[in-house]
């Protein structure tokens, strides 16, 4: 086994696969961030339909 062909390859390999990983943390990141978003967002809406709703049977 010849060590020094192995080694430039998985040097390679390495450098790709943490640029890969950097990409797919931030892709990760955003994703996250937007779940977060939504997910207050919808239960702002949740709230805000449920005020409405509330106030529709108190004003009947």
């Amino acid at each position: 086994m010849d060590t020094s062909f192995g080694k430039p390859y998985f040097c390679r390999k390495g450098e790709e696969m943490s640029r890969n990983y950097k990409k797919t943390l931030s892709d990760m990141l955003l994703l996250a961030i937007i779940l977060l978003i939504s997910s207050v967002s919808i239960k702002i809406g949740a709230i805000v339909i449920g005020m409405i709703g509330l106030m529709e049977l108190l004003t009947e």
